[in-house]
C-alpha cells in the first residue's frame, strides 16, 4: 500500500509541475509546442539518471514511477502530433522525430553520467 501512496504523491508533485510550465508558457508564438518537448526531454534524462542511481524502491517509486511520470506527458504529445500534422507536417515529423531520437539519446546520457 506504501509504495502506491508515495508513487501517487509523486505523480501529483509531476503533474502539478508540468501544469504550471505549460500554463506559464502558453502564450508562446512558436507553433512548435517547445514546453511538452522540453519537459519530455528534462523527464528522458532524470529518468536515465534515476534509473541508474537510485537504489531503495520507494525512492524509485516516488521519483520514477511518481515524480518523473506525472511530469511527462505521452497523451499531450502524440495529441500535439496530430495537431500539428493537420497544419505543418514538416514541423510535426521534425517534433516527432527529434523528441524519440533525442528522449532516446537523453535516457542514455543520464545512465551513463
Amino acid at each position: 500500500m506504501i509504495p502506491y501512496l508515495i508513487a501517487g504523491i509523486g505523480t501529483s508533485i509531476g503533474a502539478l509541475t508540468r501544469f504550471y510550465i505549460m500554463d506559464s508558457t502558453k502564450n508562446s508564438q512558436s507553433i512548435f509546442p517547445w514546453s511538452t518537448f522540453t519537459i519530455n526531454m528534462v523527464g528522458c534524462l532524470l529518468i536515465g539518471i534515476c534509473f541508474r542511481y537510485i537504489q531503495t524502491p520507494l525512492l524509485k517509486d516516488l521519483l520514477i514511477a511518481g515524480i518523473i511520470g506525472g511530469f511527462t506527458t505521452f497523451s499531450t504529445f502524440a495529441n500535439e502530433i496530430v495537431i500539428l500534422y493537420q497544419t505543418d507536417r514538416k514541423n510535426s515529423l521534425l517534433y516527432l522525430s527529434s523528441s524519440v531520437i533525442l528522449g532516446l539519446i537523453l535516457v542514455q546520457l543520464g545512465i551513463f553520467i
